[in-house]
């Protein structure tokens, strides 16, 4: 009996970890489900653009004057958005991103390039609409992003009024 606890022990511990654990912290997985055919159901997966009325009232002014906002969100987990200004020059952001289902519902985009960040905020579609409003939480710069319970437009922050970061985008 006692060359079984041992034994025991062993495989409990070595049931505690994946067998594709790389060392790093557990990140939990994006909230994606894939469907028999290889794609998803998951409603943000698509390219959706933002331009012209549809741009938020930040977006299209001083300092930032965007033309358009295309964001690509994949079945993966990984997005991209590409911003392009009055004078055509596009700037691309890159990373991964998990959501939550809601009306609103929240999403959370870890941004690895052109520099690490990270934004929160709230999204909900409708038909083809998405309606879209996060904002940057790390680094700190003092924004509190919009929670379902407040709404779209509760973004807080030095420099913001109310509704001021709500993107509305449109699918490709």
């Amino acid at each position: 009996m006692g060359i079984w606890w041992p034994a025991m022990g062993c495989l409990v511990l070595a049931g505690c970890f994946p067998d594709d654990w790389d060392g790093q912290p557990y990140a939990p997985a994006p909230t994606v489900v894939d469907t028999a055919d290889g794609g998803t159901d998951d409603p943000l997966v698509a390219t959706w653009v933002s331009e012209g009325a549809d741009r938020s009232t930040l977006f299209a002014a001083e300092p930032f004057l965007y033309d358009s906002v295309v964001t690509t969100f994949d079945g993966a987990g990984t997005y991209l958005v590409t911003l392009t200004d009055q004078d055509a020059v596009t700037y691309d952001l890159s990373g991964t991103w998990t959501a939550t289902d809601g009306a609103p519902g929240t999403i959370t985009l870890s941004q690895t390039e052109p520099y690490v960040a990270t934004a929160e905020g709230i999204w909900q579609i409708e038909a083809d609409t998405l309606t879209y409003e996060v904002v940057q939480t790390l680094p700190d710069y003092g924004y509190a992003p919009p929670t379902p319970s407040a709404g779209f437009g509760s973004t807080a922050g030095p420099g913001l009024t109310p509704g001021i970061n709500v993107q509305t985008y449109r699918s490709r």
